[in-house]
């Protein structure tokens, strides 16, 4: 919504110019009082305190998706990494069947992350880090 009202702006007469950055301001504080109370609900989750320290060392890795990790993959220490793929969604799955050999595609997967190359960055690194969580526990 953010970039929304940021494309208005461009466009839009003085008057209305005004309704917007004022919604753009408003829109902006919302957004950074959310963040705030889901890193700190992330952080004062004591079972998940090791997996928010070992992700914070992944370069690329930053405080939005490490929040979703944490909260929507809580078997991340506890299974390999191309079961997360599938659970993320950006493993490819074939379309086998008998002779039949289908094109292998990504599904959609539980987590929703704000870009792709977030997963892929994740998933470079996703043997180094499912390691390192499955020894923390």
């Amino acid at each position: 919504m953010i970039t929304m009202e940021n494309n208005r702006l461009g466009q839009a007469s003085p008057v209305v110019v005004k309704f917007i950055t004022a919604s753009l301001k408003a829109k902006k504080k919302q957004v950074k009082t959310l963040d705030g109370l889901i890193a700190e609900g992330v952080h004062a989750d004591t079972a998940s305190k090791d997996k928010v320290a070992i992700m914070q060392s992944v370069k690329g890795l930053g405080p939005v998706a490490i929040s979703t990790l944490v909260t929507e993959l809580p078997e991340l220490s506890r299974v390999n990494r191309g079961q997360i793929a599938k659970l993320v969604g950006i493993a490819p799955i074939n379309d086998d069947s008998g002779q039949h050999q289908g094109k292998r595609q990504t599904g959609a997967g539980r987590v929703r992350f704000d870009g792709y190359s977030t997963c892929r960055h994740w998933w470079r690194r996703a043997t180094i880090l499912v390691s390192e969580l499955s020894t923390s526990d």
